[in-house]
């Protein structure tokens, strides 16, 4: 994870986590979406 600052017009900081996912993470999550995006439509309820 990254750590920053997020600097208001205030003049307030504020720390900001940046959680970074690599690639295998992404892919993972959208073919999980679309199995079930493709089962939601198998589906005749």
């Amino acid at each position: 994870m990254q750590r920053l600052q997020h600097a208001y017009d205030d003049g307030r900081l504020e720390d900001a986590l940046l959680n970074h996912h690599d690639a295998d993470d992404a892919s993972a999550a959208i073919a999980k979406l679309m199995r079930l995006s493709y089962l939601l439509t198998r589906l005749h309820v």
